[in-house]
């Protein structure tokens, strides 16, 4: 799944719908990125995944069957506030290649194989995040 949005002028919540998935566990790994420098978190099914300022993030998650979501939190924006001082009433018609805006693809399998990778790639984050405590 590939998608772009155009990036909001203010700053809030923005919810979208992952696809249903019907298998027990379902590897979902997404890369969120925007073509303009904005701070966002991103959180799947009320998690948050991601909060390292910049947007720009790979995450990787095991989902259980059911429905899903996913949530953005745009906290500050600076870039596309001045890209519409400096282009008022840009659209994506007139700016097709420079309107701010999210890209996200996102993988979802169901093969033992990737169910496994994305697995062990959860477990090393959660064994170096336990050392760091000790």
């Amino acid at each position: 799944m590939r998608a772009n949005f155009v990036i909001p002028k203010r700053p809030g919540k923005y919810e979208f719908t992952l696809p249903k998935t019907s298998k027990v566990a379902t590897s979902f790994v997404g890369y969120f990125y925007s073509n303009v420098d904005v701070h966002a978190d991103v959180s799947i099914d009320g998690k948050l995944t991601s909060s390292f300022g910049f947007f720009g993030f790979d995450i990787q998650h095991i989902l259980p069957r059911g429905t899903h979501y996913g949530t953005i939190f745009l906290k500050k924006n600076r870039a596309v506030k001045e890209f519409y001082q400096e282009n008022p009433g840009a659209t994506v018609e007139t700016h097709p290649d420079t309107i701010p805006r999210f890209e996200i693809v996102i993988r979802l399998s169901t093969l033992a194989d990737d169910i496994e990778e994305t697995q062990n790639h959860l477990d090393s984050l959660e064994s170096s995040s336990m050392k760091q405590e000790l």
